[in-house]
């Protein structure tokens, strides 16, 4: 799909400083507006990121497209290779991520999605070679034919075109006007935001019906990890049908089966006999299935369903001991569905779980649907609820026979990690649950509860007295001293039980003392009186109120006065009115009623955040 003539050896005369380093090679010139999306195809580390994928997560992606080249072999020059080597071996030789040759394998010749592909699908397979020059050969280069030329060829023009940046009609930082569509006139300007961006628009000068297919295929394909890649594989004239998963084939073992987990015969690529015997072979794969931890689960239409204990598997016919041993990572491909449980209710509100033989009262709405258990699933019967003794309570709070406490967080356990945790996410002791050891061992670790968290959005909340505080910005998040490692993902509906707070801001007092303090660096500064406060520029309505026990870990830094500097560099400012005067003489400090004690050091990041008056000179 190019228009312009290909050098092969184009790349011979780039020269390779390395001293100047990576961030230089990554570096780009800044654009003042927002980037449009064919300003940034692809970003430049991506590009080049040659172990993207390993040989094994190739073949078995071209397996999961019911590729041609999933079984393909040919031979070019000395090398004889299957189709998946070629893309590895010569995306390491070059530097390339072997998902844009496969991307443009895509784009070109529709090669990855191709059953039967003509000859001249994978002769020019990589679309190079294309140009008017060479019209006695139809308009292709015949010296760069065949699938390993293709992929060779260019495999290193990307990577010469990247180290140089271009070339000097279209280079990274330039605007250039582009054919918005190959197949009608019209033109658009095109900011070449990366190196990356510059490259693909030589390779295809157009927008649509080029690199806008580029730019979609990459990110519907590669926009998770190559480790989510499943197909279902048969090998030619054989009946045995497998799900492929990371490198690993599960025999499937009955049709059903095949249904329960949400694919049919039409799912099915067939590769050869050799393709499937060297592919490494796991357990089998069954409707019955367990983790590792003992954890055992129903594939039901196409949903993975947690069998919570023996009296659900009783009553609802599911023999624990037929379960296959899979990794959790091959039944997580399947998303989650309701708990299997019995669960009971009579004519009242209260509803039971059935465990050990005994009902015990689910203790609230939230506790219900953090087990992930479904209304539907609940058998009214008043007979039935006075025939078992009654249990111990059951709640998303629990513990077994060791000390460790936990909270459920959707058919997860999350280690609650001291007593502040505790009581700073408003947990009771008196709805604690205590479970059997087997139960609460089959439950899979989350991450351990600690007091930042958030949900399925961006937001990002303290926990602190049982409420919910929004971090408003990752500046304060970071000037509080939480650490990113530290926060912790929960659902929607556990987060959604808490009750906001106050926003978390940069200033803040605890809530039975009247010091007011900025917390800048790890600590807290106190703000002396209300003179000092305004003129840094606070309001009082972005006052956060905490509780004295969380305030207590943060050391107290210097007071907050009219002066201060970044603890990066030696300017010293008058703070005045919300706005910062560079003091560029220290023998003004006495007429400001100001000495070197009264200097402030605060973060940069914090001082960067107030505009600059006239200097005091």
């Amino acid at each position: 799909m190019r228009a312009q003539k290909i050098f092969i050896k184009i790349f011979i005369g780039v020269v390779v400083i390395p001293f100047l380093g990576i961030n230089f090679l990554f570096a780009k010139p800044e654009k003042a507006q927002a980037l449009e999306w064919y300003e940034s195809l692809i970003s430049d580390g991506d590009f080049i990121n040659a172990n993207s994928m390993s040989l094994r997560q190739i073949q078995d992606f071209l397996i999961s497209k019911g590729s041609y080249l999933a079984g393909y072999r040919m031979t070019w020059g000395p090398a004889n290779r299957s189709g998946a080597e070629w893309i590895y071996y010569e995306a390491q030789e070059h530097g390339i991520n072997p998902q844009v040759l496969m991307v443009t394998l895509q784009k070109e010749m529709s090669l990855i999605t191709l059953s039967n592909p003509s000859q001249h699908h994978l002769d020019w397979a990589m679309g190079y070679g294309a140009y008017s020059g060479c019209a006695a050969d139809g308009g292709w280069c015949t010296q760069y034919a065949g699938f390993g030329a293709q992929i060779h060829f260019a495999a290193s023009w990307y990577r010469a075109k990247f180290d140089a940046g271009g070339v000097p009609s279209r280079h990274v930082g330039q605007t250039v006007s582009i054919q918005t569509d190959s197949g009608r006139a019209g033109y658009t300007n095109v900011y070449l935001s990366n190196r990356a961006t510059a490259v693909l628009y030589i390779y295809t000068p157009y927008i649509y019906n080029g690199n806008y297919n580029f730019y979609n295929f990459y990110r519907n394909w590669f926009g998770g990890s190559p480790q989510d890649i499943v197909g279902i594989v048969q090998a030619t004239g054989t009946p045995e049908v497998y799900l492929l998963k990371d490198g690993t084939k599960y025999h499937v073992d009955s049709p059903d089966t095949l249904t329960a987990w949400g694919y049919s015969f039409a799912n099915v690529v067939n590769i050869s006999q050799e393709v499937c015997n060297s592919i490494p072979s796991g357990n089998t794969l069954k409707q019955i299935v367990k983790n590792n931890s003992g954890q055992v689960y129903k594939i039901i239409n196409g949903q993975r369903k947690w069998v919570l204990n023996q009296d659900a598997a009783t009553k609802y016919s599911i023999d624990l001991s037929s379960a296959s041993l899979l990794p959790q990572s091959v039944i997580n491909i399947k998303p989650e569905g309701a708990t299997i449980a019995y669960l009971i209710k009579g004519s009242g509100a209260p509803v039971y779980v059935v465990e050990s033989g005994k009902k015990r009262h689910i203790i609230n709405s939230e506790s219900f649907y953090q087990w992930n258990f479904s209304w539907q699933d609940v058998i009214n019967s008043e007979d039935l609820i006075n025939s078992f003794s009654t249990g111990l309570i059951f709640s998303d709070l629990i513990k077994g026979s060791g000390a460790p406490v936990y909270m459920v967080d959707s058919g997860e356990k999350k280690h609650i990690m001291n007593q502040d945790i505790f009581d700073n996410w408003g947990f009771k002791w008196s709805e604690l649950c205590i479970l059997s050891d087997s139960l609460l061992n089959s439950l899979p670790s989350g991450k351990p509860l600690k007091r930042i968290a958030k949900g399925s959005g961006p937001e990002v909340y303290l926990i602190d007295q049982g409420l919910k505080k929004y971090v408003i910005s990752p500046d304060i998040f970071e000037n509080w001293g939480f650490r990113w490692e530290d926060l912790v993902v929960v659902t929607n509906n556990f987060l959604n039980h808490r009750s906001s707070g106050n926003t978390l801001k940069r200033i803040a007092k605890g809530a039975s003392s009247p010091q007011v303090y900025l917390m800048d660096q790890n600590m807290r500064k106190h703000i002396p009186d209300s003179g000092t406060f305004n003129n840094w520029g606070f309001k009082w309505e972005d006052l956060a109120v905490v509780s004295e026990d969380f305030l207590r870990y943060y050391p107290f830094g210097n007071n907050l006065k009219k002066s201060a500097r970044p603890v990066s560099l030696p300017n010293v400012y008058l703070i005045e009115n919300g706005s910062k005067r560079w003091i560029t003489n220290p023998n003004a400090f006495p007429g400001l009623g100001i000495t070197w004690n009264d200097v402030l050091v605060t973060s940069n990041e914090f001082l960067r955040y107030y505009p600059e008056g006239s200097a005091i000179r």
